[in-house]
């Protein structure tokens, strides 16, 4: 990874609004999956009785994705807007990207949880960024925890996997943020929540700007070709990735000082990947996933294809047998 690709402009916070970002553009379509975006309803409404930040602004609220697409690319098409608004989750974001380079429009993002979801890797990053901490609050416990650890595998893998010296103190530093706020977060404290919340859009940035086809990326890859959701997978498969690798010593040794891990083994690697586990533990993450995914026949036909990434494979699914006295 040689760059870290951001949004031109970031936007925090909707009281930035009024600043009104978007004033070189004249035709807008948002979607969005996330009902709570109405709470920015004073600065994106279609009712003209009411201020708006665009002249011309078509909206769409609805949980299918593909609805939301359709009815991009209809009003896109029909009105030659510049300018495609997509609110929500990762993977409206994906679509809305490959909308975004069909049409010649700019892409503006407004994540209400992060941008971690595997696989992101869109045809191009958005242009814009509006961040709206608030819109976290509006995830349960359960959403918090997985997308919470979905976040630090992927920079923990990003970490391990990079050569870069710069990039990888601002990999760490994420990484740090989120192991520290991931747990009074799943509890409910909101200063956690809103600190999360930022956390998780860097690691989604750090997510699509790595490139590296790592053993965790793999082993999620299959799993989620199997059906399994990419961001339970991310946290189940990491520490088996780290054992796998078993190359990265003086990092885990970094990883486990950031971290403050006061009981510690001889060996780096088996420290770090042993406390994930209880950390992730901690908020109700699987150790396995065949806890979330129970068809072992069609896994075993599937794995037997993967020679040299078998046994991470089969810890992943299984869970390891591997227990360490810390």
């Amino acid at each position: 990874m040689s760059e870290i690709i951001l949004p031109k402009k970031i936007i925090f916070g909707s009281g930035s609004l009024k600043d009104n970002p978007f004033s070189d553009f004249t035709n807008a379509v948002l979607i969005s999956d996330c009902k709570d975006i109405l709470r920015l309803n004073s600065f994106f409404t279609d009712d003209k009785s009411k201020p708006t930040l665009i002249p011309q602004i078509s909206i769409l609220i609805n949980e299918s994705t593909d609805k939301l697409i359709e009815f991009a690319a209809e009003k896109m098409n029909s009105n030659s807007s510049d300018l495609l608004i997509a609110a929500g989750s990762p993977s409206l974001f994906d679509k809305a990207s490959e909308l975004a380079v069909d049409y010649s429009a700019e892409l503006s993002v407004i994540p209400s949880c992060g941008l971690t979801d595997l696989p992101f890797s869109p045809p191009m990053p958005p242009q814009s960024a509006i961040l709206v901490p608030q819109l976290i609050c509006t995830l349960n416990s359960i959403g918090v925890a997985y997308r919470s650890a979905s976040a630090l595998a992927l920079c923990i893998d990003a970490y391990i996997n990079s050569e870069d010296e710069v990039m990888c103190e601002i990999i760490i530093n994420t990484a740090q943020e989120i192991e520290r706020n991931m747990i009074p977060a799943y509890r409910g404290e909101i200063a956690s929540l809103f600190r999360l919340y930022y956390a998780l859009f860097v690691a989604g940035i750090i997510a699509y700007s790595f490139k590296s086809d790592t053993p965790l990326r793999k082993a999620v890859t299959f799993f989620t070709e199997l059906g399994t959701p990419a961001s339970g997978t991310a946290a189940v498969c990491l520490p088996n990735a780290i054992e796998f690798n078993n190359s990265a010593q003086d990092k885990c040794a970094e990883l486990s000082n950031r971290f403050k891990i006061s009981e510690r083994s001889t060996d780096p690697v088996c420290t770090l990947s042993e406390y994930l586990r209880r950390k992730f533990a901690a908020i109700g993450i699987q150790r396995s996933v065949n806890a979330f995914y129970a068809d072992e026949w069609r896994y075993n036909l599937k794995s037997d294809e993967y020679n040299e990434l078998k046994p991470l494979l089969d810890n992943c699914f299984y869970g390891s047998r591997r227990f360490v006295r810390l």
